[in-house]
């Protein structure tokens, strides 16, 4: 047998033994190195994009709890639900000492008014002034001047708030990482049920826009897709449960009024057609269609409302918590409605478009995401550096995402310098990161 290189079965030997990803046999690898060399490379490079270690947000999307968040640890680690803490507790597993509220990266609330004064210090960096939508994480500590009130909400839905002259560390209960496939990180690019790229919209394609990739509240949802210049007349179809119906529509939306009754736990698609030849489904993406949430669901969201309508919240505010809500429960088309109709009324906070711009990359349109972020940018204030480090660190992803190296390269360059100013070692290291990664590809 021909001696194996030491090398390289010992990079196969810390890989498999460190990453619950890379779990390569090391007796196969060593009978076939070409083979699991090859494997390997393309396996790194894979992690390198989509590891969320490696970017502004290395937990859920700015302002919004860790649902559809994956982080890559080993299902053993991971404390879900209470079946999960039995089981550790009986093979004395502390699942909670793995990763230290402190050092947890994942967001577990957002504040959604500020009035007055408010002092924000992280772990990490220099104290801040928060805005409205700004992230917290675990051991974040807040202070409030006289006058001042913060009112936060937490990833579990729940609202509290910091009355004036109160200094307080972050209460929201810790949020663990997810591990399963069936959920997406916000890099689509490795969403399973999207292929491995995330591409430019094709303008000349009448592609769905709503609902899209999401469950839905209503019966009679708004249907919406792009228009396609030089159209006349669109056809549409609609499909789930064995069953199809379709129409013709000279306008590119329309609010389903019930032919097929839309039934909870059916799988249904839309298909666009126009009359000059063009097509919904050659953007080639499976896994847009929509599901209705089902009954019991439905009930702890309008629980969850009503709760939230005992809140005297201003407007800007009730639709931060709200598209939360949603999103909490998968609702992405709902969130992006709310978010959307406050925009539309004149809000122009910049928490709505950054927030906007993360649930857009989630359901895969690549260009209305990269219109949010840049306008968050926009209009986030010079002197609200966190705030513009966020937004520019996403885009920055969504740009290495798209494969548009030196715009991503460009951006994380001016986050770096963002978070450098703000004395935030911990994002400045993991932004340095991901740009060896983008120069080294």
């Amino acid at each position: 047998m021909k001696p194996q290189n030491p090398a390289f079965i010992l990079l196969l030997t810390i890989i498999s033994c460190t990453s619950p990803l890379l779990k390569i046999p090391i007796a196969s690898a060593t009978t076939h190195p070409q083979l699991h060399s090859k494997i390997l490379v393309q396996d790194l490079r894979k992690l390198a994009v989509k590891r969320p270690s490696v970017g502004a947000h290395r937990y859920p999307p700015s302002g919004y709890p860790p649902s559809g968040y994956v982080e890559f640890l080993p299902k053993s680690t991971v404390e879900t639900d209470a079946d999960t803490q039995r089981n550790a507790d009986a093979n004395k597993i502390k699942l909670l000492n793995i990763n230290p509220p402190e050092y947890n990266p994942i967001a577990n609330g957002q504040i959604i008014s500020i009035l007055g004064n408010v002092q924000l210090q992280r772990n990490h960096g220099t104290p801040i002034q928060p805005t409205t939508g700004t992230p917290l994480y675990p051991g974040d500590q807040l202070q409030t001047a006289d006058g001042g009130e913060i009112i936060i909400q937490c990833a579990n839905l729940t609202l509290w708030t910091i009355k004036t002259g109160q200094n307080q560390i972050n209460r929201c209960p810790t949020e663990t990482a997810e591990t399963t496939d069936a959920k997406c990180t916000r890099d689509i690019a490795q969403c399973p049920d999207r292929g491995d790229q995330i591409a430019r919209n094709d303008p000349t394609i009448p592609y769905i826009i709503s609902p899209r990739r999401t469950l839905i509240l209503t019966h009679q949802p708004t249907i919406r897709w792009n228009p396609v210049a030089g159209t006349t007349q669109y056809t549409l179809r609609l499909s789930g449960g064995g069953k199809e119906w379709q129409t013709q529509l000279t306008q590119p939306f329309l609010t389903y009024s019930g032919e097929i009754p839309i039934q909870p736990g059916i799988y249904y698609s839309l298909k666009i057609e126009t009359d000059t030849g063009a097509f919904s489904f050659a953007e080639n993406i499976p896994g847009l269609g929509f599901k209705l949430i089902d009954n019991n669901q439905q009930q702890q969201i309008q629980t969850a409302i009503n709760q939230l309508n005992t809140w005297q919240l201003n407007s800007t505010a009730k639709a931060l918590s709200l598209a939360y809500l949603y999103n909490k429960y998968e609702l992405k088309a709902e969130a992006i409605n709310t978010l959307e109709t406050i925009i539309a009324q004149g809000d122009q906070t910049p928490a709505l478009f950054r927030n906007l711009g993360n649930l857009y990359w989630q359901i895969g349109l690549a260009d209305l995401a990269e219109s949010h972020y840049q306008k968050a940018i926009q209009l986030t204030p010079p002197n609200d550096i966190e705030g513009q480090a966020l937004a520019t660190a996403e885009i920055a992803t969504l740009y290495q995402a798209l494969g548009e190296t030196e715009t991503a390269i460009q951006y994380l360059n001016q986050a770096i310098s963002q978070y450098q100013t703000l004395q935030n070692s911990q994002q400045v290291n993991q932004l340095n990161q991901q740009l060896k990664v983008l120069i080294n590809h």
